[in-house]
Protein backbone atom coordinates (compact mmCIF):
# COMPACT_ATOMS: atom_id res chain seq x y z
CA UNK A 1 0.00 0.00 0.00
CA UNK A 2 1.53 3.02 -1.22
CA UNK A 3 0.94 6.84 0.12
CA UNK A 4 -1.49 8.67 -2.63
CA UNK A 5 -1.59 12.21 -3.28
CA UNK A 6 -4.21 13.81 -0.86
CA UNK A 7 -2.54 11.60 1.86
CA UNK A 8 1.32 12.89 1.04
CA UNK A 9 0.39 16.18 0.93
CA UNK A 10 -1.19 16.40 4.10
CA UNK A 11 1.65 14.46 5.66
CA UNK A 12 4.08 17.27 3.52
CA UNK A 13 2.15 19.67 4.92
CA UNK A 14 2.54 18.56 8.21
CA UNK A 15 6.29 18.01 8.19
CA UNK A 16 6.61 21.67 7.19
CA UNK A 17 4.51 22.79 10.09
CA UNK A 18 6.72 21.03 12.35
CA UNK A 19 9.80 22.36 10.96
CA UNK A 20 8.77 25.72 10.99
CA UNK A 21 7.54 25.35 14.83
CA UNK A 22 11.06 24.00 15.75
CA UNK A 23 12.70 26.62 13.87
CA UNK A 24 10.20 29.12 15.55
CA UNK A 25 11.16 27.74 18.87
CA UNK A 26 14.83 27.93 18.30
CA UNK A 27 14.84 31.24 16.84
CA UNK A 28 13.12 32.56 20.46
CA UNK A 29 16.19 30.69 22.75
CA UNK A 30 18.64 32.62 20.54
CA UNK A 31 16.95 35.74 21.12
CA UNK A 32 16.73 35.79 24.76
CA UNK A 33 19.34 37.74 26.68
CA UNK A 34 22.44 35.59 27.42
CA UNK A 35 22.60 37.24 31.04
CA UNK A 36 24.42 34.10 32.42
CA UNK A 37 27.27 34.77 29.98
CA UNK A 38 27.49 38.42 31.43
CA UNK A 39 27.68 36.77 35.08
CA UNK A 40 30.15 34.01 33.71
CA UNK A 41 32.58 36.80 31.90
CA UNK A 42 32.26 39.43 34.80
CA UNK A 43 33.40 36.24 37.51
CA UNK A 44 36.26 35.23 35.42
CA UNK A 45 37.56 38.60 34.77
CA UNK A 46 37.36 39.78 38.55
CA UNK A 47 39.18 36.55 39.62
CA UNK A 48 41.93 37.14 36.47
CA UNK A 49 42.26 40.38 38.10
CA UNK A 50 42.27 39.62 41.75
CA UNK A 51 44.73 36.38 40.52
CA UNK A 52 47.38 39.31 39.22
CA UNK A 53 47.13 41.37 42.29
CA UNK A 54 47.88 38.01 44.55
CA UNK A 55 51.11 37.95 42.25
CA UNK A 56 52.12 40.88 42.33
CA UNK A 57 51.63 41.26 46.28
CA UNK A 58 53.63 38.06 46.35
CA UNK A 59 56.83 39.58 44.28
CA UNK A 60 56.45 42.86 46.45
CA UNK A 61 57.14 40.65 49.43
CA UNK A 62 60.98 39.48 48.61
CA UNK A 63 61.68 42.97 47.18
Amino acid sequence: MSVTGPDSKQIARQWNREIADDMRREAELNAQPKRWRAVIWSVLWVGWLVLLIAVFAHFQVFR
